[in-house]
């Protein structure tokens, strides 16, 4: 007999370092998915384009799931395809983009059990621990029973509520954004830093709000990787607090290193002196006179 009822999960457990274990198992693949699906209709930025996603539904691509669960992009694929056969996702992709849906997502976050147990409502209940009212008026919804598995329903209410409202806090378009400079920082350096993370959230957001642009960014990071990268004592500082800081101005206005800066000190000065030597007038001789 399966298992009944449900239990809430938090989101915040991507953050955890159990969650950092890699590659997935099909198991933790499917809950990953159901954790990033978003609880509410939103809209987001990709490129220049405002796309629109769903309830249950979110964007990504076969690059991002791999990098997620740590898998090759054929496994990643065959997985897909085996939950569009289960009927678990529906899956569509275009050039840009790949968008998975869950099918009966609102199920799996409690909602329909919610109406089931108000709607039941027994009247003889030996767990319940709230007190009937008289009024004649009374609403079943007053009269909920206060079993085990009204508390949990409470719970996810409670929760979804508050994660609703977390997120209008904070713009969908920035958590975009935030995926896409991070993607590219993690590219560059070959590190794993998380969009997720608050504060390089909360560094982004307010580079944005003034008025800086994602190539800003991608510029700042190119610049101090460059300057930086074969520096020990430097390189440590190739991170988001350090390159999103309150130095972001004057990292975007510094002047991009020498091609050479990768090359030994005396190499480099050696092609400084040749470039010296080349931009030089050249001195007419004898022979050179008509």
């Amino acid at each position: 007999m399966a298992k009944q009822g449900w239990i809430s999960l938090h989101r915040s457990i991507q953050d955890h370092w159990v969650w950092d274990e890699k590659p997935f198992d099909k198991r933790s693949a499917w809950i990953d998915i159901l954790l990033m699906a978003n609880h509410q209709d939103n809209k987001f930025l990709l490129g220049n384009q405002l796309v629109e996603v769903s309830a249950g539904s979110f964007i990504t691509s076969d690059l991002k799931l791999m990098d997620r669960w740590g898998w090759g992009r054929s496994k990643v694929r065959s997985f897909l395809e085996v939950l569009e056969k289960d009927e678990m996702i529906i899956k569509k992709s275009d050039t840009k983009k790949t968008t998975i849906g869950v099918v009966k997502y609102k199920e799996f976050q409690g909602f329909k059990g919610i109406q089931s147990t108000t709607e039941k409502q027994p009247a003889n209940n030996d767990q319940t621990a709230i007190k009937q009212q008289t009024n004649s008026d009374q609403t079943a919804s007053v009269q909920r029973s206060n079993t085990n598995n009204n508390v949990n329903n409470a719970n996810t209410v409670n929760n979804v509520n508050t994660e609703n409202n977390e997120n209008k806090k904070q713009p969908a378009v920035c958590s975009a954004v935030s995926i896409e400079i991070i993607n590219y920082l993690n590219g560059v350096l070959g590190t794993n830093y998380k969009p997720t993370a608050k504060a390089t959230q909360a560094l982004i957001k307010a580079r944005l709000s003034e008025k800086y642009t994602i190539d800003d960014f991608k510029q700042v990071i190119d610049i101090k990787n460059a300057e930086w990268q074969n520096d020990p004592k430097m390189s440590k500082f190739l991170r988001p607090e350090t390159l999103f800081g309150n130095k972001f101005e004057s990292y975007l206005n510094q002047m991009a290193s020498s091609p050479h800066s990768n090359l030994p000190q005396n190499l480099q000065n050696a092609f400084k002196l040749a470039e010296i030597e080349n931009n030089k007038p050249k001195e007419l001789t004898i022979f050179d006179k008509k």
